[in-house]
């Protein structure tokens, strides 16, 4: 089983999971606990940036950062440091606790 999308990312002979399954962090998080907790982070900046009614491209305004840097974030093939955790966090008028507090 393959934890991507679409069957291109994936390795001959393994079957990508899903969009409907990736929703789903705890079906990830049996299969590889760090990615299902980098799964849930990125799911949580997401969310908020949805609840708050922007597109990425406005909150990558806001948090600072180049447009695809973010959405590479949201879509988890970045890695964030912390100084960019923090960028996000302020952008979307969050501390880290409220950000990441539904983990």
């Amino acid at each position: 089983m393959c934890l991507f999308t679409t069957r291109e990312s994936c390795s001959e002979g393994e079957a990508p999971l899903g969009k409907g399954l990736l929703a789903k962090s705890d079906a990830i998080r049996d299969l590889s606990p760090e990615y299902g907790q980098y799964l849930e982070a990125r799911i949580a900046i997401r969310r908020v940036r949805e609840e708050q009614g922007i597109n990425q491209e406005e909150a990558a305004e806001r948090c600072g950062l180049h447009r695809t840097y973010y959405r590479g974030v949201e879509r988890g093939v970045r890695n964030v440091s912390l100084v960019n955790i923090e960028k996000i966090a302020k952008g979307l008028k969050k501390s880290l606790p409220d950000l990441f507090g539904r983990l």
